[in-house]
Order: structure tokens, then C-alpha cells, then sequence
């Protein structure tokens, strides 16, 4: 039962710092150069983040931006940031020249 309330609170704490990644997205406080950097602590929060919902966090993109860019990257809107396939990686990551 114990085992229990720590996975809440560990899926609590993921929610909490998910929502101030996507905060700090939006005031351009964080880029998303830095979001993807190697070594970077966010990976372990991102990964099961739907790439809408990062991208709908960038400043200077709302709804329509980010539908009209996933659909110029071949990305379906459901998919997850670590089920990306190499070459909508590589797309997606040119696009921000994210190295």
C-alpha cells in the first residue's frame, strides 16, 4: 500500500514540473534548444510529453501554428516524444536547429 502513495506522488511531481516546463516555454524563459540539450535533467519529464503540447507551449505558437507545422513534419498529433520515428525526429529537430 505504501509502494502505492509514492507512485502517486512520483506522477504528482512529474504533472508539477511538466506544467512548469511548459510554463517557462511559454515566457521564453526556457528554449527549446535547452529542452533537448544532452545532459539536460528535463529528459526524464519530456519523454511520455505528446510533442502537441510542447509545441503549443512555444511562444508565437498556438493551436493552428502547431497543427499547420506538425502536419508540414509528417507527425501525427497523438504521438508521444519518444515514439517518434528517426526521420520525424530529424525533421523535428532541424526545424528548431536543434543539434
Amino acid at each position: 500500500m505504501q509502494n502505492l502513495f509514492f507512485k502517486i506522488d512520483d506522477a504528482r511531481l512529474i504533472r508539477k514540473k511538466r506544467a512548469g516546463i511548459k510554463r517557462d516555454l511559454k515566457k521564453g524563459i526556457l528554449t527549446v534548444q535547452e529542452l533537448f540539450s544532452k545532459g539536460s535533467d528535463y529528459q526524464k519529464f519530456i519523454n511520455n510529453m505528446k510533442l502537441y503540447e510542447i509545441i503549443i507551449s512555444l511562444p508565437d505558437f498556438g493551436k493552428v501554428g502547431t497543427e499547420k507545422l506538425m502536419k508540414k513534419l509528417n507527425i501525427n498529433f497523438c504521438k508521444r516524444l519518444r515514439g517518434l520515428g528517426k526521420n520525424q525526429e530529424r525533421k523535428f529537430f532541424q526545424y528548431f536547429n536543434i543539434v
